[in-house]
């Protein structure tokens, strides 16, 4: 009995593990049926995508045709609703906005994004901005289709691996977003970041660079977490809800390159808050249940995936082929209120193998009336009336809501209610048609205004080229008057020619070199930019050895690098110090080396500087001695220094006498030299009578020209004179001068007052009309003084009315001002708790530092070094200042014993004494 039953012991083992090796075998190959389905749905859907991609880049190469217009930008908007309209008509992504406001604010800007997988490329449809362009790698340019449509709706490639190129290519980007005032997208990420945990890559610093240094506001938009829905890693492509939220500008205003990372990381803080806010949790991007649930068998497990699919694929089928009971396709079975409605799915049975997966998918989409191949189950009770009696089972629920299928035989064959499908249909085509005839309505109003602000800005514009145009007319006006006032004061044209011909070669040889002053300055505006690029990337890569550093190392380093700046800044004080005290001793220098009289001051006041420290160390003296010999000693000294001070006065009296002396002596040299020398006098005065004849003749020369002008006006006016005398001679030859009668010269003298008088009414009319002219003038000047007065207040009033509208708009908008004023209550609080955090940390920061300060202190104090170097450093002053004193002691003495100064100037006298006695003893004895 014993070996019987270790037998059936064994076969119940042998059994066990058969069946669990079977469990495991069919759960593998569950698995592997699910992933390869899931894998071929999302290859599907990949490929629809791309499909739709390549349709709006085919729409978005119309941007060729505005590309002649001179609006590139307006292929991305093509581009991005095409690929809305058809990635969302096959993709099964829907897409909720929020804070979709904020996408058409202000320009220029920058718009930055997180990017997960590929499905972000359809995303970019709902979320890329109007008036706008796309920064990408320079290989989107080889793409067919995608790389011609960039290319032509005027987007931006970029070279990432070169470092040089692309800083030169942000700063173009820079200045053709101020100058076309539009916005750029990027992804700060630099690539796909596969996140499903709610996460976020580091961000890079292009984007914030190229923010700051346009001093551009930055717009973040943020994407949910879309693992659920599309996953690259996994292959899995089921669909179902993405949220996009568009969060508040962040101002750059002010901000240098120096708080690019501070901004970066405010954005990527404030980025990953609203990921996690509008994200759903990490349980939710598990699998379902079923698919690892050891419970379910294989075929269940293999109907579920292959339901899940189908759900997948039943709307953009439906959407695409019309299904659903829509008017003129034949009707349908009702759809029940809560269900789905789509295309009738037939109850077929799941294939055993895998291989008629694909005829299965097939037989369950096939539309009602369409031939099929015989079926060997009975047909069901609902399949003899008209329509399919099926609807979506009420399963379980998993994350994607996907239902199984179930036949509905009760309500087979009643007809149609009264909420179906097309009701709804009939009463939302009246709605969409009255919104759309309001849309025209609004279209058609703005298009009107849009013509008349055309007009208005046309007729604004030829209202400043008239203004220019009177302009450059006065001027040409003030100058033709200045022309007519030369002419009128005796100038020649060919002169005034001449000069305007110099006039205008000066200022064309001035604005050369102005040009070239200019492109100098750009070039070294150039240099010095890449000197400080050259600069900052230094810096960046020595900040970057630093944080590699440990903290203990990096805090000694930030302490010496503090205490380095204050020695350079105190260095570069007391340098300017210097050079202003340099600069004032040796203007000083200067004007003594050219003035006797400061250099004989200057070393008097040496010799009195000397006189007093000697004096002071004498009284120094004598108050020791005052201390060690007594007072008679004191009275002896005293009478010493009493005897020194009337000798130095005498000294002082003499000096002063013999320098008068040697004047007087000079000056009476001087006088005996004219007097006794008068081949020098006679030179002297022949020198003044040609510096005199030099200046009559440059007198002369300059006035040459006046001179010239009024002999020949003056010529020319003789000569007029003496052909008239002469004409009027030869008319009194010829007539009979013994006619003249007394009445004759009655009527000459008559009509000789007649002229006179006719003379003087012609010079008081032309008079008047001069003061006439001049009247007019100045009203005219009136005139355009009050042209100009009206043409600015004019502008002021329409500046002013403006104003006014604005204000009413503001005033009438109270939601938006309500709006703006909560904006910016949030945004202060943001603000205010951003702030504290940061002041938190500084202070926290501060504490450690000022620790570790105390505590170096306390080391250093505690060091015997530090004591022995304190004490050599007393010993060294001490030892300073007593070679300082010895220094002003040899100084002094050596100022107390030179005495070349004074045998100079005594050489200097006996010098000039010795000469003045040899002119004295080689004049001739008087007679």
């Amino acid at each position: 009995m014993e070996p019987v039953r270790a037998s059936k012991r064994t076969t119940n083992k042998d059994e066990k593990r058969s069946s669990s090796s079977a469990a495991k075998s069919e759960d593998t190959i569950a698995r592997k049926s699910a992933t390869t389905v899931e894998h071929i749905a999302f290859g599907v859907k990949v490929a629809l995508m791309a499909n739709a991609f390549g349709v709006a880049s085919g729409f978005g190469m119309a941007g060729a045709v505005y590309h002649a217009r001179g609006d590139r930008r307006k292929g991305n908007a093509i581009a991005r609703d095409a690929l809305r309209v058809v990635g969302g008509a096959v993709l099964n992504v829907r897409v909720q906005m929020l804070g979709r406001e904020n996408l058409g604010g202000q320009r220029p800007a920058v718009f930055v994004c997180n990017h997960q997988n590929i499905l972000d490329i359809f995303l970019l449809s709902y979320i890329f901005p109007d008036n706008c362009a796309i920064m990408a790698k320079d290989s989107f340019f080889y793409i067919p289709l995608m790389g011609q449509f960039l290319y032509l709706a005027d987007n931006i490639f970029i070279d990432r691996e070169n470092a040089k190129s692309a800083a030169k290519t942000m700063k173009f980007v820079s200045d053709e977003l101020k100058r076309k005032n539009m916005g750029m997208f990027m992804f700060p990420e630099g690539t796909r970041s596969y996140q499903t945990d709610n996460s976020l890559l580091p961000f890079k610093q292009g984007a914030f660079r190229l923010a700051v240094e346009g001093q551009m506001p930055i717009i973040p938009i943020v994407v949910s977490t879309y693992g659920d829905v599309c996953d690259e890693t996994r292959k899995v492509f089921k669909g179902g809800d993405v949220v996009v939220k568009v969060l508040d500008p962040i101002p750059t205003v002010g901000k240098t390159q120096a708080d690019v990372r501070l901004v970066m990381d405010q954005t990527r803080n404030l980025m990953l808050n609203t990921l996690k806010e509008i994200s759903k949790p990490n349980a939710d991007l598990r699998l379902d249940p079923w698919q690892t649930d050891p419970a379910v068998d294989q075929e269940t497990r293999q109907v579920r995936n292959f339901e899940a699919v189908l759900s997948v694929f039943k709307p953009p089928i439906s959407r695409v082929l019309g299904w659903g009971g829509a008017p003129g396709r034949g009707g349908g079975a009702p759809v029940a209120p809560g269900s789905r409605a789509g295309p009738p799915i037939m109850p077929v049975k799941m294939p055993s193998n895998f291989q008629s997966a694909a005829f299965w998918m097939l037989n369950c989409f096939r539309q009602p009336g369409n031939a099929r191949g015989p079926g060997t189950a009975r047909p069901t009770t609902g399949s003899l009336r008209g329509g399919f009696g099926f609807q979506v089972v009420d399963r379980p629920m998993t994350q994607q809501g996907l239902g199984g299928i179930k036949a509905n035989l009760q309500n087979a064959g009643n007809g149609r209610l009264v909420q179906d499908r097309t009701f709804f249909q009939s009463e939302l085509r009246q709605k969409i048609n009255l919104l759309s005839t309001e849309i025209n309505k609004l279209n058609q109003e703005a298009e009107a205004m849009k013509k008349e602000n055309s007009h208005y800005a046309t007729f604004e514009k030829r209202a400043d080229i008239l203004a220019n145009e009177l302009r450059e007319l006065q001027g040409q006006l003030g100058d033709f008057n200045t022309l007519i006032d030369k002419l009128h004061t005796d100038s020649d044209l060919g002169d005034i020619e001449k000069h305007c011909a110099q006039l205008k070669s000066k200022n064309q040889r001035e604005s050369q070199i102005l040009d070239e002053v200019f492109m100098q300055r750009q070039q070294k505006d150039l240099l010095v930019r890449e000197v400080e690029k050259s600069i900052e990337d230094e810096r960046q890569k020595s900040e970057a050895q630093i944080n590699e550093l440990d903290p203990e190392r990096r805090a000694v380093y930030l302490d010496a690098k503090d205490q380095n700046q204050r020695y350079i800044e105190e260095i570069h004080s007391r340098q300017i110090q210097l050079d202003d005290l340099t600069t004032k001793e040796s203007m000083h220098k200067q004007e003594i080396r050219h003035d006797t009289v400061k250099q004989r001051t200057l070393a008097y006041y040496e010799k009195l500087m000397t006189l007093k420290s000697k004096k002071t160390e004498m009284e120094e003296a004598l108050r020791m001695l005052d201390k060690e010999a007594g007072p008679q000693e004191k009275n002896r000294l005293l009478d010493q220094v009493k005897e020194d001070n009337q000798e130095t006065s005498a000294m002082e009296r003499k000096i002063s006498e013999l320098e008068e002396q040697a004047r007087r002596f000079k000056e009476s040299l001087s006088q005996m030299d004219m007097d006794t020398d008068p081949s020098q006098h006679e030179k002297s005065g022949k020198f003044e009578e040609l510096v005199k004849k030099d200046r009559e003749m440059q007198t002369f020369l300059d006035s040459f020209e006046d001179r010239k002008h009024d002999a020949m006006n003056q010529n020319a006016e003789l000569e007029k004179e003496i052909i008239r005398l002469l004409a009027r001679i030869k008319s009194l030859a010829k007539s009979d001068t013994n006619n003249a009668t007394q009445q004759d010269h009655e009527d000459l003298q008559s009509d000789l007052k007649f002229k006179e008088k006719e003379m003087k009414n012609s010079e008081n009319t032309m008079e008047g009309l001069i003061i006439e002219r001049d009247r007019r003038l100045q009203d005219f000047d009136k005139v355009n003084q009050l042209e100009s007065k009206l043409n600015s207040e004019l502008k002021h009033l329409n500046e002013k009315i403006e104003k006014m509208q604005t204000d009413i708009k503001k005033v009438s908008n109270i939601d938006g001002i309500k709006r703006e004023a909560e904006f910016m209550k949030k945004k202060n609080l943001n603000d205010r708790e951003f702030l504290k955090i940061q002041r938190d940390t500084l202070r926290a920061y501060d504490k450690t530092l000022v620790s570790r300060q105390e505590i170096k202190r306390a080391h250093i104090h505690e060091n015997e070094t530090y004591t022995q170097l304190g004490a050599l450093e007393q010993r060294l002053r001490h030892h300073e200042s007593n070679n300082f004193h010895l220094k002003e002691y040899i100084v002094s003495k050596t100022a107390e014993s030179d005495y070349r100064t004074i045998a100079i100037e005594s050489m200097q006298l006996v010098d000039e004494l010795n000469l003045l006695r040899g002119k004295l003893l080689s004049l001739p004895p008087a007679r």
